[in-house]
């Protein structure tokens, strides 16, 4: 079961982290369209943010696949003794 709230904390951790990879990536496209950054450093943010982006969604993927298999193991998605007859 540890490992279920690891992956929860992993998720949230990997959400953090996209949503400050977006606001940075924000705050650079302004910066740029201000003429304050360069074009090189845009696209950094902004890749930047993509893979934080996927980084949250594997970690999403990884809670909900230990969130499963605890219902699995625990018997809670479907009745084993019924599956026998």
């Amino acid at each position: 079961m540890a490992w279920c709230w690891s992956a929860i904390e992993s998720l949230q951790i990997a959400e953090a982290g996209a949503v400050a990879m977006q606001d940075n990536a924000r705050l650079m496209q302004r910066a740029y369209s201000l003429g304050e950054a360069e074009l090189q450093a845009l696209l950094t943010a902004q890749r930047q943010a993509t893979a934080a982006a996927q980084n949250a969604l594997a970690a999403r993927n990884a809670a909900l696949k230990s969130y499963y298999l605890l219902l699995i193991d625990a018997h809670l998605v479907w009745d084993m003794d019924h599956d026998r007859h």
